[in-house]
């Protein structure tokens, strides 16, 4: 897994989206550069509530990254405009007027962390999981991936 520390929708990553390293290497979560499938989550958590009770174990991480609004909450967007630590480490999750969480597209979506393989290496994705384990320890969501090789 690498981490980047740019994601593939945030408009201030859209350069590093078009980076020539996407031609060589595939990215099974992303369609196009800007555009990530529909099913992907978010690996960057928002630093201000990494010891909240909601999440500080295993399980709790685990329900919360299952559970669109609760990711929505302790996920970063993939909407960062300016990249700036305190956009990045301080925004609070978007709200409506009557300060319920309101989702987008990009809700919990700041995926930073990757798993690439060669493009000319035939391969097909049997599994993917995130691993809760390091709640409070870190702001990545480490994801492990199973492939199994056509040739």
């Amino acid at each position: 897994m690498w981490d980047f520390n740019f994601d593939n929708i945030s408009p201030i990553d859209e350069p590093c989206t078009r980076h020539k390293l996407f031609d060589v290497y595939e990215d099974v979560c992303r369609i196009s550069p800007g555009q990530d499938q529909d099913w992907t989550v978010g690996t960057e958590m928002r630093q201000m509530c990494l010891w909240e009770k909601q999440i500080s174990t295993p399980e709790g991480l685990k329900e919360a990254l299952e559970d669109p609004i609760l990711r929505h909450r302790y996920v970063v967007d993939g909407n960062i405009k300016d990249g700036t630590m305190r956009e990045i480490c301080k925004t609070k999750p978007l709200e409506d007027e009557d300060v319920k969480t309101k989702l987008m597209g990009v809700s919990g979506k700041r995926r930073i962390d990757y798993i690439l393989y060669r493009k000319d290496t035939p391969l097909a994705v049997q599994n993917f999981s995130f691993v809760t384990r390091l709640a409070t320890l870190t702001d990545h969501i480490p994801v492990t991936m199973t492939f199994s090789s056509q040739q």
